[in-house]
């Protein structure tokens, strides 16, 4: 992204400055000052791992002024901001393959993405307020584009801008009546290759009234469901039909929604009819489908309340440049990753963060695997004759003044043949094509390289370590080791079982190189971890 500054005077870099703002979001900040008050209070290592760097002069680490954050934020670039924002959370989850075989059946839905606008009504006088066109992934509740349109009435025109970078190939685009449009569905159709789901109203005269008028006695209901929250109870029950000669580019079928709804307590039913056509056939989508496909279009608009009510973001009075889309875009990206993380309540998950400056960090990793590791400051404080005659690089390579560089480099391949040989504990488990890449990489930059990971290990890792001490890694661990290896001088579940709250793990019966030692073990391990439901 552009830096909107310029260079003389530049303190903060770009990113630490919105990196700080995002971590803010994620504790609850709901305005400029909010930000710039959280930014103040953060520890000096908070603000390092997001990339503040610290004074040359005195080395402090001195966070991001409010007025800093004013300047950068009314003046990033907005669309940069959204497409970096929406790249980003996509990554999160990417889409799955097309199949090879196409169309799909009812056992093979699309991926579906919804498409709504919203004012950001604090943001200016009427007529004057930002208005931004946004589309979510139904699946992962992420906003992956968006894009500021004058006005209401022109939300039309920025439709195909928002979606014109986005990989729509098997994807069901549901939309407001708004966008019902001939050239939206066409371009969807022919050149985004994607279905759509459009609500009609009355601002299509001709397709509402031949819509209504079809015979949706005679349609036996296809999906019907019944559900409770939020203080009411709700009967849906969808009709589809098929029907030939809809006035409206490549529609198949016809949608009825009937939703009698009552608060609880009450008895009263209210009931609303929505009318909606698409141009996916009965093959291609079930009425059960449907019926998800329209409800997951109204979990935008939970986005769209979510910040309202939890960022106050309608009461927010931020005019200055281009801040308020950009308080919205970062929004956005805090909504897409607590929703990532796996919170439903973001009211509860702002707070939860708000309680420890480290957490929009640390909860940033929601699993960590280990393989064949302990924390290094374990292994300096617990040596004796027979462990230490083990791990002598410890010691050897953290030696100043070029020394391990030298000895090593004056016979690189007896180094590291001796090392491969004694790391792994199963005879020509390393392939010759990967020992042969070995030694063509092990070069003196790579021998340098070596040495200095040891050399931190033994001064600012161990620092690191040591001021840590107490805190506990938040998110599940899991750990594996060989044996005979570490667990011959250590207790590896005990060990890490005091660095974080969640550990469990195995030995594997193998050499230090557990992934092409026993390959289809630790895929397994790792697989089964990695892909648990939270």
């Amino acid at each position: 992204m552009p830096d909107p500054r310029r260079r003389r005077g530049r303190r903060h870099r770009l990113v630490g400055v919105l990196a700080v703002a995002v971590c803010a979001v994620l504790t609850g900040a709901k305005s400029l000052a909010a930000i710039g008050e959280w930014a103040a209070d953060a520890p000096a290592e908070v603000l390092t791992a997001l990339g503040i760097r610290a004074d040359p002069l005195s080395g402090a680490v001195r966070a991001p002024g409010e007025a800093t954050v004013r300047r950068v934020l009314a003046s990033v670039n907005g669309d940069a901001l959204d497409i970096a924002v929406g790249s980003w959370l996509r990554n999160l989850a990417p889409p799955p393959a097309p199949p090879l075989l196409e169309p799909p059946t009812p056992r093979d839905p699309w991926r579906a993405v919804a498409v709504d606008g919203k004012t950001v009504r604090g943001s200016g006088r009427p007529g004057e307020q930002a208005h931004l066109l946004a589309v979510m992934d139904h699946t992962s509740r992420a906003v992956i584009g968006q894009v500021e349109v004058d006005g209401k009435s022109n939300e039309i025109t920025a439709f195909q801008p928002l979606l014109d970078g986005l990989d729509l190939r098997r994807t069901v685009v549901t939309s407001d009546a708004m966008h019902t449009q001939r050239e939206h569905v066409d371009y969807l159709v022919t050149v985004k290759h994607a279905a759509y789901i459009c609500v009609v109203k009355r601002n299509q005269p001709h397709l509402y009234r031949q819509l209504k008028a079809l015979p949706w006695r005679e349609v036996p209901v296809g999906d019907a469901t019944r559900g409770r929250g939020h203080g009411r109870d709700e009967i849906r029950r969808l009709q589809v039909l098929t029907v030939a000669d809809l006035p409206f580019p490549h529609a198949t079928q016809a949608i009825r929604v009937t939703r009698r709804t009552r608060h609880l307590g009450e008895k009263r039913w209210r009931t609303v009819t929505v009318y909606a056509i698409t141009n996916l056939t009965a093959y291609q989508a079930s009425p059960a489908q449907l019926a998800d496909y329209i409800r997951g279009h109204w979990a935008i608009e939970a986005l769209h309340h979510i910040r309202d009510t939890t960022f106050a973001e309608d009461a927010s009075q931020v005019r200055t440049g281009t801040a308020p889309r950009t308080m919205a875009s970062l929004r956005n990206l805090a909504i897409g990753i607590l929703r990532h993380q796996g919170w439903t309540n973001i009211a509860k998950a702002l707070r939860h963060h708000a309680r420890d400056a480290w957490r929009p960090l640390s909860d940033a990793v929601s699993r960590l695997a280990v393989l064949d590791i302990i924390p290094t400051h374990t292994i300096y404080a617990t040596l004796d004759q027979k462990h230490a005659t083990t791990v002598w690089r410890y010691f050897f390579l953290v030696q100043p003044l070029g020394l391990p560089e030298r000895l090593i480099g004056a016979e690189p391949d007896f180094y590291l043949t001796h090392t491969l040989g004694e790391w792994c504990g199963t005879p020509r488990a390393l392939a010759d094509a990967a020992v042969a890449e070995y030694r063509r990489c092990f070069d003196r930059a790579t021998i340098h390289a070596s040495c200095e990971d040891y050399r931190a290990g033994a001064t600012i890792d161990l620092a690191d370590d040591t001021a840590d001490a107490g805190r506990r890694i938040g998110c599940p661990v899991l750990v594996l080791w060989s044996r005979p290896g570490i667990d011959s001088a250590h207790d590896v579940l005990s060990i890490w079982r005091e660095q974080a709250h969640d550990v469990h793990g195995r030995a594997l019966d193998c050499g230090h190189f557990l992934a092409e030692e026993r390959p289809d073990e630790t895929a397994a391990e790792l697989l089964a971890f990695l892909t648990a439901q939270p």
